[in-house]
């Protein structure tokens, strides 16, 4: 199958089924064999793999920093009625 668009298919034969094309990036596109795809195929899941859990550190950090802050602002709220009351 090969895409043609807008979740369009059409059937498609390969004079050489050793060779595929890749996008590299930037529309450009390289012949490799299929054992070379792959290689950069899964090099790229692991750079993926390396994105998502810093991302998901981050998101960590965040969320703690943020759950401080509440507490921080939990204790101004608290503050301020002890001292509206006096």
């Amino acid at each position: 199958l090969v895409n043609l668009g807008g979740g369009v298919y059409g059937m498609a034969r390969t004079s050489d089924p050793t060779k595929i094309l890749l996008d590299v990036g930037t529309g450009i596109v390289v012949e490799k064999t299929v054992e070379g795809s792959l290689e950069l195929i899964n090099k790229r899941l692991e750079d993926l793999e390396k994105a998502r859990a810093s991302l998901e550190s981050q998101l960590s950090n965040i969320l703690t920093r943020l759950d401080r802050s509440r507490g921080k602002l939990s204790d101004l709220s608290s503050s301020a009625k002890e001292t509206g009351r006096k």
